[in-house]
């Protein structure tokens, strides 16, 4: 049943630090010997020193054995330090060309990752960030160490895969700025959507009541048993259980995220409720993987842990929520 691994247990949260660990130690097992990966990675250098010179393309070659250069410099710009959010622009493709995921300035909002804590996927952005600084671009060339290692996925990437990127930081994000911005989607969110009578609180939750019900507000320790359908600002559902059986918890248990565990303290057996959750009651940094289209294939063949793959980090969440029973 999804709804067990989508209705967002906390401990994913923790978890999430183990499975950048546990998907390149698995991905790397059949080169891991000392030769195995020497051989390898002088493989992977060939290819890229060729590229680089069939394209007549100067690059320095980092002591990590990842190439770069700099489109555009910024001395002036804030380092970039582990543990920082960081939102940035990005364009990764295969060495020939071939194109992963993209998202543009200016037709695209910028991804929001959390830097240095192993929630990266491929890790060579991870790198990559610490050779920049806010408001630079650099193109990056990375072996397959730095990207999927032996890892394939169907006829996108093959095994060892060598990696281009292009990335563009824009800003490095406070946790206060990150709120502060989150808040600015909702508000969006709620205006464009043209909804009425929704109430912010003060931990950032806000809650709009669509159908009322009857007798007591829900308290912590009782059973609670629901539908709900979950989506991204952008409308994309990405787990219900409309249709299926309903899902139940306990209250006050802390087995469902922040979001939930505030907001059904608000709703009466019988009432339906829009909870739009900020990422700090969700699921925060969560695991950030390019492409994101990868992510279920990690957790079904990698022995990767179940994460919600289909949320990007630092999403704001719309839960449409019907309360069945309350025991």
């Amino acid at each position: 049943m999804l709804v067990t691994k989508r209705i967002f247990p906390n401990f994913l949260k923790s978890l999430s630090f183990l499975l950048l660990i546990g998907l390149f130690a698995g991905l790397s097992a059949c080169v891991n010997t000392d030769e195995g990966f020497s051989n390898q990675a002088e493989i992977d250098d060939g290819l890229i020193q060729q590229h680089l010179t069939d394209n007549n393309i100067t690059a320095e070659k980092s002591a990590n054995g990842y190439y770069y250069r700099v489109i555009a410099e910024n001395p002036q710009g804030q380092d970039i330090q582990a543990g920082d959010i960081v939102s940035i622009y990005y364009d990764l493709s295969l060495l020939d060309g071939t194109l992963l995921e993209k998202i543009e300035r200016g037709s695209d909002p910028p991804a929001h990752i959390l830097h240095g804590q192993g929630l990266v996927i491929p890790q060579g952005i991870d790198f990559a960030l610490t050779e920049m600084k806010s408001g630079e671009k650099y193109e990056f060339f990375l072996p397959s160490q730095f990207a999927y290692n032996s890892y394939f996925y169907k006829q996108l990437i093959p095994q060892f895969a060598l990696v281009r990127m292009v990335i563009e930081v824009d800003a490095i994000v406070s946790e206060a700025g990150q709120k502060s911005y989150e808040d600015g989607l909702i508000n969006a969110y709620i205006n464009d959507q043209d909804l009425t009578d929704v109430q912010p609180k003060e931990d950032g939750l806000y809650y709009q009541l669509l159908t009322t019900g009857e007798g007591e507000l829900a308290q912590s320790l009782q059973r609670i048993t629901v539908h709900y359908t979950g989506k991204l600002l952008d409308g994309t559902v990405f787990d219900t259980s409309v249709g299926k059986t309903p899902f139940d918890f306990v209250l006050g248990q802390n087995t469902v995220i922040q979001g939930w565990e505030k907001g059904l303290l608000l709703m009466k057996k019988g009432e339906t409720a829009r909870l739009i959750i900020p990422s700090h009651l969700a699921y925060g940094p969560n695991l950030f993987v390019v492409p994101q289209v990868i992510g279920e294939d990690l957790v079904n063949t990698q022995n990767v842990a179940p994460y919600p793959f289909d949320i990007p980090p630092y999403s704001p969440l719309v839960f449409d929520v019907e309360v069945l029973e309350i025991e």
